[in-house]
């Protein structure tokens, strides 16, 4: 099994199915909620307040990790805490 962490673009998710039981995935993926909650247009008011690894990015790309987690394509949502 692998456990992709940290998806942070629409791209990514090309990768990853929804039309498989969670528990037959070989391959999962993770999205934290600095990613679902900021792009990089929120940069402007809160500068290194959002800084993280991988970059928030467009919003664009929030959106379409928004949808994979409401399609079952992101299958756990992390804090990214350490």
């Amino acid at each position: 099994r692998l456990h992709i962490l940290h998806i942070s673009t629409a791209k990514e998710l090309e990768l990853f199915r929804n039309d498989i039981p969670l528990k037959e995935k070989r391959i999962t993926s993770e999205a934290c909620i600095h990613h679902l909650w900021f792009s990089n247009e929120d940069y402007a008011a809160k500068g290194n307040y959002i800084k993280w690894n991988p970059a928030v990015k467009k919003a664009s790309d929030r959106e379409a990790i928004w949808q994979a987690v409401l399609d079952g394509r992101i299958d756990v949502i992390a804090t990214d805490h350490a």
